[in-house]
């Protein structure tokens, strides 16, 4: 034994022992949970240079006009984009050493800028309600109301019925009054219940009722006038509208 260790020498028998140490991760099936990471991390890394080189074509302003002016994306995605455009430009004017995100990315690992770019990312709705979105041609909608918004936002606007704007939006009078029709057909509404089929069912509440509705058209015209024609797609406002139709 000691001739052949002294026949093969110090090299040959750690060649030796780092075969039987490779026999025995092969055996266990380490080596091939090696090679499979490797290959993972691998594709980690190409799946993110790709990624990379999408987002600066997703970003370029070309891009995002056309998309806005097809209605693909809405004005707040854009805005989204263009954040993101800002803080990747940043990264590249920063001149301090920093380790490559596809790197990283073959790492497992995030860095804050790619966490922050999931937080910028458009969120893509149930396929169906975007097919149906598509379709009716909702999302160009959806661009023109929140065009008007930024229109009416900015300071240089100028209101066609600034009157009606400071009473239906800025006093408190107007809302209150508008309270107390409702709290009014409210009662009238319960009344005409309790005495439907009975002699106390008068003529004049027919009448009330139809005095009612036509209040509630002008309360909604003068609520037009003063927030434009957005306001018929706000949730509630909507809402609103389809009741008194179909009620009155």
């Amino acid at each position: 034994g000691a001739c052949c260790v002294f026949f093969c020498g110090p090299s040959c028998i750690q060649h030796l022992s780092t075969m039987a140490e490779a026999s025995r991760d092969l055996a266990q099936g380490i080596i091939e949970v090696m090679v499979s990471e490797s290959v993972c991390a691998k594709e980690r890394m190409e799946a993110r240079e790709v990624e990379e080189a999408y987002q600066k074509f997703e970003e370029s302003e070309e891009h995002l006009k056309e998309l806005l002016d097809r209605g693909t994306i809405s004005i707040d995605e854009a805005r989204r984009l263009r954040t993101r455009a800002k803080m990747h430009q940043q990264e590249d004017q920063d001149e301090k050493p920093k380790i490559s995100s596809a790197v990283l990315a073959g790492a497992d690992h995030k860095t804050n800028e790619q966490i922050i770019e999931e937080a910028l990312k458009p969120k893509k709705g149930w396929w169906l309600f975007e097919s149906i979105r598509k379709a009716l041609r909702l999302d160009k909608l959806q661009n023109k109301i929140q065009i008007e918004k930024h229109r009416r936002s900015l300071p240089e606007f100028e209101h066609r019925f600034p009157f009606i704007q400071d009473m239906v939006k800025r006093g408190m009078s107007f809302e209150l009054f508008t309270f107390f029709l409702v709290a009014c057909n409210g009662l009238l509404t319960g009344i005409q219940i309790s005495v439907k089929g009975t002699e106390s069912d008068l003529p004049i509440y027919s009448g009330m009722e139809e005095f009612f509705n036509v209040v509630f058209i002008l309360e909604i015209i003068l609520r037009v006038m003063a927030d434009g024609w957005i306001w018929f797609f706000a949730t509630g406002n909507t809402i609103d509208c389809i009741l008194i139709l179909v009620t009155g």
